[in-house]
C-alpha cells in the first residue's frame, strides 16, 4: 500500500459514515459489530480522518458533511 493511500479500515469507517447517513439505526452496536471497536475509539479515528487531506480525496461528500457537523457542534 503506497504511502498516501487509506488503509482498508479507514475506508470501511469513510463507508460506513456515508451508509449510515442514509440509513440511521443503533449505531454504537452497528460499530462494534463491524469494527470490533469502542465508540470512543471509532469517534477518535473518525475524527482522525476528518482533518487527512486522504480521506477528503476518496469520500468528499461523506468528510464535508462531517466536517461541518464538527463545527456546527463546536459553536
Amino acid at each position: 500500500m503506497a504511502a498516501s493511500e487509506l488503509d482498508p479500515t479507514e475506508k470501511a469507517i469513510l463507508d460506513f459514515e456515508g451508509e449510515l447517513y442514509r440509513h440511521q439505526g443503533a449505531k454504537q452496536s452497528r460499530i462494534g459489530q463491524r469494527f470490533g471497536i469502542s465508540l470512543t475509539e471509532y469517534l477518535l479515528r473518525l475524527n482522525r480522518l476528518l482533518d487527512d487531506p486522504r480521506a477528503l480525496a476518496y469520500a468528499p461528500q461523506t468528510v464535508a458533511r462531517l466536517r461541518r457537523v464538527r463545527e456546527s457542534q463546536r459553536r
